[in-house]
């Protein structure tokens, strides 16, 4: 009947509550025992690691997108049509296209791009694993992965020098060249989206990289500042 059905119905709703209480316990007990051995200060510095962390990895995310477009929607269909319409002739070792349209003008457009996205797949896969549970208090982790990135930063070096000697083909190549210009026309399926808007995003990378590190760095000393730190050998941390 209805009452019997209500007294489970609570019975069980009780069951669930205490559950819930012994989960929170053991939860609670368990991050104590993770961060006892770290000062109260340091316990106090996670939020705002954490802050810079989601801003760390929702960037990375869209970046990664970006240049994951420059390679699937551009770079390998133009490969693609590039080797479809190669001529047997050669000149210098160099494969010669109808229309002025060759392997050196690719080549000189997407300079270092297959680089670039290697090393930033591999940056957000580091940090996408720091999501991980076990990884907490990942601090040193979250610093290691962008000292190991700001030592990859040179290869930006030729690409940055390029930007400008890249647009310049691109530009010249849809005006000179009916094919190449018909294939982008064909590629680009947005304002927003178009080659030359995301190689000039790709320029941004650095210095949103910058920003982000600084910003972090900054509140990290200010922080520690506030705290007035009783373990000084924390402070290397956010000696980048």
């Amino acid at each position: 009947n209805i009452t019997d059905i209500l007294q489970t119905y609570e019975n069980e709703e009780m069951e669930i509550r205490n559950i819930i209480k012994i989960q929170s316990a053991v939860r609670r007990w368990l991050t104590i025992k993770r961060f006892k051995p770290y000062p109260k200060c340091f316990i106090q510095l996670l939020p705002i690691l954490h802050q810079y962390y989601l801003r760390l990895i929702d960037f990375e995310s869209s970046y990664l997108d970006k240049l994951t477009l420059i390679l699937k929607r551009y770079l390998r269909p133009i490969q693609a049509a590039a080797i479809s319409v190669t001529s047997t002739t050669t000149t210098n070792n160099n494969s010669v296209h109808q229309n002025g349209f060759t392997q050196q003008d690719i080549d000189s457009i997407f300079l270092n791009i297959e680089e670039i996205h290697t090393i930033h797949y591999s940056n957000f896969s580091k940090l996408v694993d720091l999501k991980h549970p076990a990884r907490w208090p990942f601090i040193q982790s979250l610093f290691d992965i962008l000292i190991d990135l700001a030592k990859n930063m040179s290869i930006y070096t030729p690409f940055i020098l390029n930007i400008k000697s890249a647009i310049n083909k691109i530009t010249f190549l849809q005006h000179e060249n009916t094919k190449f210009a018909s294939i982008l026309q064909e590629l680009q399926q947005t304002k927003d989206e178009t080659l030359v808007n995301l190689i000039n995003c790709t320029n941004t990378c650095i210095t949103n990289y910058e920003n982000i590190i600084e910003a972090c760095n900054t509140a990290l000393n200010h922080k520690f500042i506030e705290l007035s730190l009783e373990n000084r050998k924390f402070g290397s941390i956010v000696n980048l």
